[in-house]
């Protein structure tokens, strides 16, 4: 196996606009992978309930999806919280 990891954006690298699943090559590809040993990590912006209905993903299961631009990580099951980053400085609203 030549990669160990794989991690994708969702908005438009896996899913593309105006699709409603990723493409059948991508899925291939990363259930390949995922067949060969490879862990794949989906990365987002999104916050973690906007990516956790696996059915929207096409029959990719993630290994682990970081979220919310990289403040939170879960395991694949959405069951562990891996990391949380809090504010570095208090956050005032005014």
């Amino acid at each position: 196996m030549q990669y160990k990891i794989l991690a994708s954006d969702y908005d438009n690298t896996l899913m593309p606009f105006g699709e409603a699943k990723p493409r059948p090559a991508v899925v291939k590809a990363v259930k390949k992978l995922q067949a060969a040993g490879g862990k794949f990590v989906l990365s987002t912006g999104r916050s973690y309930p906007g990516i956790r209905d696996k059915n929207q993903l096409g029959g990719i299961r993630y290994d682990y999806a970081i979220t919310c631009n990289g403040a939170c990580v879960v395991d694949g099951q959405g069951l562990s919280l891996i990391h949380i980053s809090e504010p570095t400085r208090p956050i005032s609203i005014s």
